[in-house]
């Protein structure tokens, strides 16, 4: 379990940039919410809250917008804003690393390949990083700039300078950003390749590791999030729509789950956020 305050952390303006996608949001800067945590308990019975999950729980520990869990038979990864934590399975931390330009990381996985790999997601930079947990040393990285997905919303042209700074608590604006990496995630039958989780885009993108190139394999999305290679095809949050996609291994939507009949707080109604 994990909760971050991100629903709560951006700031709009108006602006008078028009832009080419009609339902991108503005946002000039997001700012980091400290009140986070990740707990480890047990499902079962009536679910739980908040509340109850602070009570019973075996283990729970505080983060600073923490996004990215990943977990084997030997370690515990969790993903705070800008720092990787590792924990062995008794909730002992085993070390901790942190790169200049992990802002905003969202996603962590182990590599099915490379046992002690995992996949990175820093969502702030626009970068997706493979990293050795062992040597905490960086194995792979992969700039979407630098493979043609250079093009802000705002129709700028997006260079590395950006990303020297300054930069804001999670990173770059909105309006700085490309894709919004939401997420990385390995092919777990095919080493070349990984996907990439694009909220502006609407898309899920296969990226060939070897050179660099990206084709979108899913498309028409509102804002997803989650992704999940299954035996026949993938899955996907529709975050906007509150649903999700289960797509087969040709690309046909095979069925949907509709979440947005769940009851909702009076200030959520009308509004979907369906995550991961």
């Amino acid at each position: 379990i994990k909760a971050s305050g991100e629903g709560q952390s951006k700031k709009l303006r108006n602006t008078q940039v028009k832009l080419k996608d009609k339902n991108f949001v503005p946002v000039v800067r997001l700012q980091k919410n400290p009140g986070g945590f990740v707990a480890a308990t047990v499902l079962g019975g009536e679910g739980f809250t908040l509340e109850s999950l602070k009570q019973q729980h075996s283990w729970m520990a505080d983060f600073e917008e923490p996004k990215g869990i990943a977990v084997n038979e030997k370690y515990l990864i969790i993903a705070e804003s800008n720092t990787i934590f590792v924990f062995d399975r008794e909730y002992r931390q085993a070390a901790k690393f942190t790169d200049p330009l992990f802002y905003g990381l969202h996603t962590v996985q182990f590599s099915p390949f490379h046992p002690g790999r995992i996949l990175i997601a820093s969502t702030g930079t626009e970068l997706i990083f493979e990293y050795d947990i062992n040597t905490q040393q960086e194995v792979f990285r992969w700039d979407p700039w630098q493979n043609g997905l250079n093009i802000s919303s705002a129709g700028t042209v997006l260079t590395d300078t950006l990303r020297r700074g300054p930069l804001g608590p999670l990173g770059l604006n909105a309006e700085q950003r490309s894709l919004q990496i939401n997420g990385a995630y390995y092919d777990d039958r095919d080493p070349s390749t990984f996907y990439v989780v694009s909220f502006l885009r609407g898309e899920v993108l296969a990226v060939d590791r070897t050179t660099g190139k990206a084709r979108p394999v899913i498309a028409g999305r509102r804002r997803p999030h989650g992704f999940v290679r299954t035996k026949d095809g993938w899955m996907v949050t529709d975050t906007f729509q509150g649903r999700v996609v289960w797509y087969n291994r040709r690309i046909k939507m095979t069925r949907v789950l509709d979440l947005t009949r769940l009851p909702k707080a009076v200030e959520v109604e009308g509004v979907e956020w369906l995550q991961h």
